[in-house]
């Protein structure tokens, strides 16, 4: 199963597919549309490239924080549990617009316009948004440049790694891929060699296989042609011969000369996965993983339909002298309804606010969080409190003993309705359902409002 097997128009991760923007080695990149109508890219990544780890949130963390110009901006991130996309995972990015530089060159003002792109990877090197740990882009070549209106945006920031990480694969376009990559190892200084070759790439417009053989000369004699020497330097098969900046790089004042003293690049083994770096969402909640909204309801909608049937079938078959029989079903339901909710770690919810405790966990808010998933929660609740006072109203006015159950079932096919508004609606549907059921949210909105004193 692949996204492209989709198409335009599903919904991955609570965005609905617009168009795809490229494929890969790790994925593939779609446009995509967020609930308010807003543009974003969404790269979803194969399973295999993919691992587990105590540091996922953190190392999320650092790629959320990352703020500059020259690099696009990661909004949320994290890996599908359920569904077709099972395994996979996926980074929703801003969407940059403006062309690629694949294919673009000569360009005379190459050194100028990558400025602002070493100065952002000088400040990932840095560890300026990771805590000190200096991240490494490991992919940095013309096909992930954009020129926009405001300078070339450097995008894919999936492949970041930091220095202290212990799961690797080989990432990187052959052509800019440093020497020592290829034998096991890297770091800053593997960067520093795919902008210079960017760099030459740019300023002579040759690609792939005629990039190479230049790239190969230049080691063999970077003397004898005539390009900025800080990029002459930066191509050293030599780590320690590079630049140690990937401002030098790009400095037109730059000669050919000798790095740092020692090699700092790490980590002979590749062997092992990558780790997935975004966490769940912008507002560094706890790195769950996240459903795809396609799957989301699944089990939650099936564990509330039996803890509302069972008690509901059970009452509505009693007759007189079953007492005894109906308070052992009704404990069994609040038993199961208790069960779910300590397995999700929303006990005390679900103990003192039943219909909040199940709005969210339909919602699934603890993956998504987004608007449709609060507008999901709070009507799911609303629902929920509704039907809770008709069946008390048919109890208390010894109405027909079927009326429980009749109410349970309206509230679970409404709920499957109200779903599928939050998850597939376009713009003009998704308007129509939020009007159209907005007294049922207010009712489940509300209360939670008040008891949190304003906040969602």
């Amino acid at each position: 199963m692949d996204v492209a097997s989709m198409g335009a128009g599903a919904v991955v991760a609570g965005r609905r597919l617009v168009a795809p923007l490229g494929r890969g080695g790790e994925g593939e990149v779609w446009e995509a549309e967020r609930p308010d109508g807003t543009p974003c890219a969404l790269k979803v990544i194969r399973p295999e490239v993919l691992a587990g780890s105590d540091d996922v949130r953190r190392r999320g963390g650092w790629l959320v924080r990352i703020d500059h110009p020259a690099l696009v901006r990661v909004t949320r991130g994290g890996r599908f549990t359920a569904g077709d996309l099972a395994g996979w995972g996926f980074v929703e990015m801003d969407l940059v617009t403006g062309d690629s530089l694949a294919t673009v060159g000569p360009v005379p003002d190459a050194l100028e316009a990558l400025a602002d792109v070493a100065e952002a990877l000088d400040l990932l090197h840095a560890g300026a948004w990771s805590d000190g740990v200096p991240l490494v882009h490991r992919d940095v070549k013309p096909g992930n440049l954009i020129a926009t209106r405001d300078g070339l945006v450097l995008v894919d920031p999936s492949t970041m790694r930091g220095l202290d990480t212990t799961d690797l694969t080989r990432v990187g376009t052959p052509a800019y891929l440093a020497p020592e990559v290829v034998t096991g190892r890297f770091g800053p200084l593997a960067d520093v060699h795919s902008l210079a070759a960017t760099g030459i790439a740019l300023l002579t417009g040759l690609r792939a296989h005629a990039l190479t053989e230049l790239l190969a000369e230049l080691r063999e004699d970077p003397a004898g042609h005539d390009l900025p020497g800080g990029l002459l330097a930066g191509v050293a098969t030599d780590p320690a011969r590079r630049p140690g900046t990937c401002a030098a790089v790009v400095d037109p004042r730059s000669r050919v000369t000798v790095g740092p003293p020692s090699d700092p690049v790490v980590h002979e083994d590749l062997r092992q996965p990558t780790l997935l770096l975004p966490v769940d969402d912008i507002h560094d909640h706890p790195d769950d993983p996240v459903d795809d909204a396609d799957a989301r309801l699944g089990w939650p909608l099936a564990a509330l339909a039996v803890v509302l049937l069972t008690p509901s079938v059970a009452w509505a078959l009693g007759g007189q002298g079953a007492t005894s029989v109906m308070v052992g079903v009704f404990a069994l339901a609040t038993v199961l309804h208790l069960v779910v909710h300590v397995v999700t770690g929303r006990s005390a919810l679900a103990l003192f606010a039943p219909p909040w405790a199940w709005g969210d966990l339909l919602a699934g808010l603890d993956d998504a969080g987004d608007d449709r998933g609060r507008w999901l929660a709070d009507t799911v609740a609303g629902l929920l409190v509704l039907g809770s006072g008709a069946v008390g109203l048919a109890v208390v006015e010894a109405l027909p003993r079927w009326t429980p159950l009749a109410v349970v079932l309206v509230v679970l096919l409404l709920t499957v309705v109200v779903a599928a508004h939050a998850r597939i609606a376009g713009r003009l549907g998704w308007a129509l359902a939020w009007t159209l059921w907005l007294p049922v949210r207010l009712v489940g909105a509300v209360p939670r409002v008040v008891v949190s004193g304003g906040r969602r």
